[in-house]
């Protein structure tokens, strides 16, 4: 037994003097901490000055929880990008090993604006992708408290604040959006400059089938879309509206469905087609209102229908029946999400 405690009292030993060799082995060599800092307050950026560390490698500054620069050289720093609130900066003196200092120094400021100095307008993008809207995010524009949104040269959103605006009203088509920045003094000179689209919630232009492509019963385009068709219409080049194909139907019959777990988003819902025919016209069936008559005509054109209020899963269907001699054409059958307002 006296061994046992022996043997236990020697590996303690070891594995102590290990240690100590260990810590003077990887021993940091931290650099010493700055001991002083001064950070501005109400000027038009945030100004940032602190005793050198001589020993220290670099330095690196956190306005509050966020790294804001790092690898600096000299004992100073511009914040252009500060806020108009009080916050806390840390400097950490760091080590050619990048280990940063054991403390910081901190010290609290905010930017002012000057009186008289416009604001900038801020970078900005607009979705693309989005069925529902479009969606304008931007940064801090330089100076500003808010924003003036145009599209197309029209003003949509006056005294925007934060940094997003959706419009709820976009269109499907590529639209231009402009930003200016605004603050007490006025409205930047000159604005950014975005363009942003809310697509459709589907669009057959028939451009990518082949030309003969038959349309049977049942042709899915999508997960929960697809076409109920009587008569074999098929994908021709002799005619479009858009591109250079479209689809011709010939003593028959094509209905489009949203089914199999219906619309993904509760609202409205508009369908609109391109059609033709030189003789008779064509009924128009939407599954939720009444039959309505196009006559035939030498030009393409446009039929709309708008759903109710649909719930999320909620279903529709356009039957499209022409009548009358020769061939009809469609193209650019689509469907819009136009809101659930």
């Amino acid at each position: 037994m006296k061994s046992k405690y022996i043997i236990v009292a020697i590996l303690t030993a070891l594995i102590y003097t290990s240690c100590k060799k260990d810590n003077k082995e990887y021993d940091l060599d931290l650099p010493p901490d700055i001991t002083s800092l001064s950070v501005s307050k109400g000027d038009t950026s945030v100004f940032l000055k602190w005793n050198a560390v001589p020993t220290a490698h670099s330095y690196l500054i956190v306005r509050g929880r966020k790294v804001i620069a790092e690898n600096l050289k000299e004992p100073q720093y511009e914040d252009a990008l500060g806020p108009d609130t009080l916050v806390e900066y840390r400097v950490y003196a760091v080590n050619k090993d990048n280990w940063r200092s054991y403390n910081y120094a901190s010290d609290s400021g905010f930017v002012a604006i000057p009186k008289g100095v416009l604001p900038r307008p801020p970078l900005a993008e607009a979705s693309t992708e989005d069925y529902k809207y479009c969606t304008l995010t931007w940064s801090n524009g330089r100076f500003a408290t808010a924003y003036n949104i145009f599209k197309n040269g029209v003003l949509i959103g006056d005294n925007v604040q934060g940094n997003t605006f959706i419009d709820k009203k976009a269109s499907t088509s590529l639209t231009e959006y402009r930003i200016y920045a605004v603050n007490h003094s006025g409205v930047s000179l000159t604005y950014t400059k975005v363009m942003g689209v809310k697509p459709y919630y589907y669009q057959a232009t028939f451009d990518s089938d082949e030309v003969g492509f038959e349309y049977i019963p049942w042709t899915f385009r999508a997960k929960n879309i697809a076409y109920y068709t009587e008569g074999g219409p098929t994908v021709t080049n002799t005619e479009s509206y858009a591109g250079g194909k479209s689809l011709k139907v010939t003593n028959g019959k094509i209905q489009l469905l949203c089914d199999w777990g219906g619309v993904t988003e509760k609202g409205r819902y508009k369908i609109s087609v391109m059609v033709k025919k030189a003789q008779g016209g064509f009924w128009m069936v939407p599954s939720f209102s009444g039959a309505q008559h196009i006559s035939a005509g030498s030009e393409w054109t446009k039929f709309e229908v708008e759903t109710p209020l649909l719930n999320k899963g909620g279903t529709f269907s356009l039957k499209i029946e022409p009548y009358g001699n020769g061939s009809a054409f469609i193209d650019n059958w689509s469907i819009e999400y136009v809101g659930s307002e």
